[in-house]
């Protein structure tokens, strides 16, 4: 998988997610918030090399890809999403 000009926030234990939750912090009656992408599907790809510039992470084999809609920079201290991007 591979992110393109990645430009975010620092922040504490950063990871890379793919999961089934739409972009933005959108979600059926929860517009906004940014703590659902722990609530249904995911796959960890990593933690973030970097908050700027080009990266790839590759994608396990065992991996499930069904019904995954977007990327995610999920910070697991606090438990919430730096940034989503649609999986295109």
């Amino acid at each position: 998988m591979r992110l393109t000009d990645l430009d975010t926030s620092n922040g504490p234990d950063l990871h890379v997610w793919i999961t089934d939750q739409r972009s933005g912090g959108d979600c059926d009656g929860c517009f906004g918030s940014w703590g659902i992408y722990d609530d249904g599907n995911y796959v960890r790809l990593g933690a973030l090399k970097g908050n700027q510039g080009n990266q790839s992470y590759e994608i396990p084999d065992d991996a499930n890809l069904a019904g995954m809609r977007s990327v995610v920079i999920w910070c697991d201290r606090f438990n919430v999403a730096f940034g989503t991007a649609d999986i295109t």
